[in-house]
Protein backbone atom coordinates (compact mmCIF):
# COMPACT_ATOMS: atom_id res chain seq x y z
CA UNK A 1 0.00 0.00 0.00
CA UNK A 2 2.63 2.34 0.58
CA UNK A 3 4.51 1.91 -2.60
CA UNK A 4 1.16 2.87 -4.41
CA UNK A 5 0.28 5.46 -2.30
CA UNK A 6 4.12 6.73 -3.70
CA UNK A 7 3.55 6.14 -7.50
CA UNK A 8 -0.34 7.75 -7.04
CA UNK A 9 0.97 10.72 -5.46
CA UNK A 10 2.50 11.82 -9.06
CA UNK A 11 0.90 11.24 -12.37
CA UNK A 12 4.38 11.43 -14.21
CA UNK A 13 5.01 8.31 -11.63
CA UNK A 14 1.49 6.49 -12.84
CA UNK A 15 2.18 7.40 -16.79
CA UNK A 16 5.87 5.36 -16.65
CA UNK A 17 4.41 2.50 -14.45
CA UNK A 18 1.82 2.44 -17.03
CA UNK A 19 4.25 2.32 -20.02
CA UNK A 20 6.58 0.12 -18.54
CA UNK A 21 3.80 -2.35 -18.61
CA UNK A 22 2.87 -1.35 -21.96
CA UNK A 23 6.15 -1.87 -23.32
CA UNK A 24 6.61 -5.42 -21.56
CA UNK A 25 3.31 -6.53 -22.31
CA UNK A 26 3.95 -5.68 -25.95
CA UNK A 27 7.37 -7.18 -25.90
CA UNK A 28 5.86 -10.82 -24.64
CA UNK A 29 3.48 -10.12 -27.03
CA UNK A 30 5.56 -9.70 -29.90
CA UNK A 31 7.87 -12.44 -29.19
CA UNK A 32 10.37 -9.47 -29.75
CA UNK A 33 13.18 -7.91 -27.02
CA UNK A 34 13.40 -4.96 -29.83
CA UNK A 35 10.56 -3.07 -28.15
CA UNK A 36 12.82 -3.76 -24.64
CA UNK A 37 15.99 -1.92 -26.51
CA UNK A 38 14.35 0.55 -27.94
CA UNK A 39 12.96 1.71 -24.93
CA UNK A 40 16.68 1.43 -23.01
CA UNK A 41 18.39 3.13 -25.37
CA UNK A 42 15.69 6.25 -25.49
CA UNK A 43 15.03 6.40 -21.86
CA UNK A 44 18.96 6.61 -21.77
CA UNK A 45 19.82 8.95 -24.33
CA UNK A 46 16.75 11.50 -22.85
CA UNK A 47 17.93 11.14 -19.31
CA UNK A 48 21.65 11.87 -20.22
CA UNK A 49 20.56 14.63 -22.64
CA UNK A 50 18.18 16.24 -20.51
CA UNK A 51 21.46 16.28 -17.51
CA UNK A 52 23.94 17.68 -19.68
CA UNK A 53 21.69 20.57 -20.75
CA UNK A 54 20.07 21.24 -17.36
CA UNK A 55 23.96 21.38 -15.90
CA UNK A 56 25.07 24.04 -18.52
CA UNK A 57 22.35 25.85 -17.79
CA UNK A 58 22.78 25.58 -13.92
CA UNK A 59 26.15 23.95 -13.02
CA UNK A 60 24.22 21.70 -11.03
CA UNK A 61 22.74 17.66 -12.02
CA UNK A 62 19.82 18.86 -10.40
CA UNK A 63 16.61 17.85 -12.67
CA UNK A 64 13.47 15.99 -13.22
CA UNK A 65 14.46 12.69 -14.16
CA UNK A 66 10.61 11.65 -14.77
CA UNK A 67 9.87 13.85 -17.96
CA UNK A 68 12.87 12.51 -20.04
CA UNK A 69 11.40 8.66 -19.09
CA UNK A 70 8.01 9.43 -20.13
CA UNK A 71 9.68 11.20 -23.66
CA UNK A 72 11.63 8.23 -23.88
CA UNK A 73 9.02 5.64 -23.47
CA UNK A 74 6.31 7.76 -26.18
CA UNK A 75 9.96 7.26 -28.79
CA UNK A 76 10.33 3.82 -28.06
CA UNK A 77 5.97 2.87 -28.36
CA UNK A 78 5.48 5.26 -31.62
CA UNK A 79 8.70 5.37 -33.87
CA UNK A 80 9.43 2.37 -35.98
CA UNK A 81 13.01 1.84 -36.96
CA UNK A 82 15.87 -1.25 -36.64
CA UNK A 83 18.29 1.49 -36.55
CA UNK A 84 19.98 2.01 -32.77
CA UNK A 85 20.86 5.45 -33.93
CA UNK A 86 17.80 6.58 -35.32
CA UNK A 87 16.31 6.04 -31.30
CA UNK A 88 18.97 7.67 -29.92
CA UNK A 89 18.42 10.46 -32.26
CA UNK A 90 14.83 11.50 -31.61
CA UNK A 91 14.91 11.10 -27.98
CA UNK A 92 17.51 13.35 -28.23
CA UNK A 93 16.03 15.63 -30.35
CA UNK A 94 12.94 15.72 -27.94
CA UNK A 95 14.88 16.82 -25.18
CA UNK A 96 16.47 19.44 -26.99
CA UNK A 97 13.30 20.86 -28.40
CA UNK A 98 12.01 20.78 -24.88
CA UNK A 99 14.71 23.31 -23.67
CA UNK A 100 14.66 25.97 -26.84
CA UNK A 101 11.16 25.83 -28.03
CA UNK A 102 9.19 27.83 -25.82
CA UNK A 103 7.31 30.74 -25.12
CA UNK A 104 6.51 32.60 -21.69
CA UNK A 105 8.58 29.90 -19.75
CA UNK A 106 6.45 26.86 -21.12
CA UNK A 107 6.67 24.26 -24.10
CA UNK A 108 5.00 25.34 -27.54
CA UNK A 109 4.85 22.03 -28.58
CA UNK A 110 4.79 18.26 -26.84
CA UNK A 111 8.78 17.21 -27.32
CA UNK A 112 8.36 13.60 -28.21
CA UNK A 113 5.72 13.78 -30.22
CA UNK A 114 7.69 16.84 -32.05
CA UNK A 115 10.28 14.38 -32.64
CA UNK A 116 8.30 12.22 -34.23
CA UNK A 117 7.08 14.40 -36.61
CA UNK A 118 10.81 15.15 -37.46
CA UNK A 119 12.50 12.08 -37.63
CA UNK A 120 11.30 10.21 -40.17
CA UNK A 121 11.39 13.13 -42.80
CA UNK A 122 15.00 12.62 -42.23
CA UNK A 123 16.23 9.24 -40.96
CA UNK A 124 14.80 5.97 -42.24
CA UNK A 125 12.08 5.36 -39.58
CA UNK A 126 8.32 5.71 -39.58
CA UNK A 127 5.40 5.42 -37.08
CA UNK A 128 4.95 1.99 -36.33
CA UNK A 129 2.56 2.18 -32.71
CA UNK A 130 4.16 -0.50 -31.20
CA UNK A 131 2.23 0.50 -27.96
CA UNK A 132 -0.88 -0.23 -29.38
CA UNK A 133 -0.32 -3.82 -30.24
CA UNK A 134 -3.16 -5.00 -27.33
CA UNK A 135 -5.82 -2.36 -28.82
CA UNK A 136 -7.58 -2.80 -25.07
CA UNK A 137 -4.40 -2.40 -23.21
CA UNK A 138 -3.73 1.84 -23.45
CA UNK A 139 -7.03 2.08 -22.73
CA UNK A 140 -6.94 0.16 -19.16
CA UNK A 141 -3.83 1.97 -18.21
CA UNK A 142 -4.77 5.05 -20.07
CA UNK A 143 -7.78 5.78 -17.23
CA UNK A 144 -5.98 5.19 -14.68
CA UNK A 145 -3.41 8.03 -15.96
CA UNK A 146 -6.55 10.19 -16.74
CA UNK A 147 -8.15 9.46 -13.57
CA UNK A 148 -4.94 10.38 -11.41
CA UNK A 149 -4.65 13.65 -13.74
CA UNK A 150 -8.13 14.78 -13.66
CA UNK A 151 -8.89 15.26 -17.61
CA UNK A 152 -11.18 12.39 -18.84
CA UNK A 153 -12.81 15.13 -20.79
CA UNK A 154 -9.46 15.76 -23.40
CA UNK A 155 -9.21 12.04 -24.36
CA UNK A 156 -12.94 11.43 -24.19
CA UNK A 157 -13.64 14.73 -26.72
CA UNK A 158 -10.74 13.58 -28.74
CA UNK A 159 -11.88 9.59 -29.57
CA UNK A 160 -15.49 10.41 -29.61
CA UNK A 161 -14.90 12.81 -32.64
CA UNK A 162 -12.53 11.29 -34.24
CA UNK A 163 -14.00 8.08 -34.30
CA UNK A 164 -17.39 9.16 -35.22
CA UNK A 165 -15.84 11.05 -38.13
CA UNK A 166 -14.21 8.11 -39.24
CA UNK A 167 -17.43 6.00 -38.97
CA UNK A 168 -19.93 8.82 -40.52
CA UNK A 169 -17.21 10.23 -43.02
CA UNK A 170 -18.58 7.36 -46.05
CA UNK A 171 -21.83 8.23 -45.76
CA UNK A 172 -21.69 12.13 -45.26
CA UNK A 173 -18.64 12.31 -48.05
CA UNK A 174 -19.47 8.88 -50.22
CA UNK A 175 -16.04 8.17 -50.49
CA UNK A 176 -14.65 5.47 -52.96
CA UNK A 177 -14.09 1.86 -51.72
CA UNK A 178 -10.31 2.58 -51.22
CA UNK A 179 -10.64 5.62 -49.49
CA UNK A 180 -13.72 3.87 -47.07
CA UNK A 181 -11.26 1.47 -45.99
CA UNK A 182 -8.13 3.50 -45.15
CA UNK A 183 -10.87 5.46 -42.91
CA UNK A 184 -12.20 2.34 -41.60
CA UNK A 185 -8.87 0.99 -40.63
CA UNK A 186 -7.80 4.12 -39.20
CA UNK A 187 -11.13 4.22 -37.00
CA UNK A 188 -10.36 0.43 -35.39
CA UNK A 189 -6.56 0.84 -35.06
CA UNK A 190 -5.43 1.20 -31.60
CA UNK A 191 -3.32 3.66 -32.42
CA UNK A 192 -5.81 6.00 -31.55
CA UNK A 193 -6.51 4.86 -28.13
CA UNK A 194 -2.83 4.98 -26.88
CA UNK A 195 -2.27 8.33 -28.96
CA UNK A 196 -5.25 9.87 -27.10
CA UNK A 197 -4.56 8.59 -23.30
CA UNK A 198 -0.88 8.89 -23.26
CA UNK A 199 0.40 11.92 -25.60
CA UNK A 200 -2.71 14.32 -25.96
CA UNK A 201 -3.02 14.74 -22.21
CA UNK A 202 0.26 15.90 -21.75
CA UNK A 203 -0.28 18.07 -18.61
CA UNK A 204 2.61 20.82 -19.76
CA UNK A 205 1.45 20.95 -23.04
CA UNK A 206 -2.39 20.49 -23.06
CA UNK A 207 -4.64 24.01 -21.88
CA UNK A 208 -4.84 24.57 -18.80
CA UNK A 209 -8.99 24.61 -18.51
CA UNK A 210 -11.89 22.31 -19.08
CA UNK A 211 -13.11 24.28 -22.09
CA UNK A 212 -10.17 24.74 -23.48
CA UNK A 213 -9.12 20.83 -23.23
CA UNK A 214 -12.70 20.08 -25.26
CA UNK A 215 -11.42 22.64 -27.38
CA UNK A 216 -7.70 21.20 -27.65
CA UNK A 217 -9.22 17.52 -28.10
CA UNK A 218 -11.76 18.87 -31.24
CA UNK A 219 -9.01 20.86 -32.68
CA UNK A 220 -6.88 17.54 -32.98
CA UNK A 221 -9.68 15.04 -33.61
CA UNK A 222 -10.57 17.14 -36.76
CA UNK A 223 -7.01 17.43 -37.97
CA UNK A 224 -6.08 13.64 -37.69
CA UNK A 225 -9.31 12.64 -39.48
CA UNK A 226 -8.73 15.55 -42.02
CA UNK A 227 -4.98 14.16 -42.50
CA UNK A 228 -5.84 10.56 -42.89
CA UNK A 229 -6.48 10.95 -46.72
CA UNK A 230 -3.17 12.26 -46.99
CA UNK A 231 -0.67 11.10 -44.37
CA UNK A 232 -2.49 7.96 -43.02
CA UNK A 233 0.23 6.98 -41.02
CA UNK A 234 1.42 9.96 -39.65
CA UNK A 235 -2.08 11.69 -38.69
CA UNK A 236 -2.20 11.51 -35.04
CA UNK A 237 1.40 13.45 -34.35
CA UNK A 238 1.07 15.81 -37.28
CA UNK A 239 -2.48 17.04 -35.52
CA UNK A 240 -0.44 17.26 -32.08
CA UNK A 241 1.62 19.55 -33.85
CA UNK A 242 -1.62 21.34 -35.36
CA UNK A 243 -3.04 21.91 -32.14
CA UNK A 244 -0.19 22.92 -29.85
CA UNK A 245 -0.10 25.70 -31.82
CA UNK A 246 -3.41 26.67 -30.56
CA UNK A 247 -2.73 26.01 -26.66
CA UNK A 248 -2.03 29.70 -26.10
CA UNK A 249 -5.08 30.81 -27.66
CA UNK A 250 -7.49 28.03 -26.33
CA UNK A 251 -5.69 29.57 -22.32
CA UNK A 252 -6.16 33.12 -23.32
CA UNK A 253 -9.93 32.97 -24.23
CA UNK A 254 -11.10 30.03 -21.73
Amino acid sequence: MKLFNIIWQDVYNVMILAMTIITAVSAYVSKSQQLIIAAAIAIATALAVDAVINYAKTKKFDFSWKSPIVSGFIIALVLSTNKVYVIAVAAALAIVLKHIIRFEGKHIFNPANLALAIVPLILPASQGWAGSVIWWLPILLGLAVIYRLKRLELPATFLLVYLGLTTLSPFIFYHSASQVGIIASLASQSAAYFFGFFMLTEPKTSPDTQRGRVAFGIIAAVTAFALSFALPQYNFVLSLVVADLFVSAINRFT
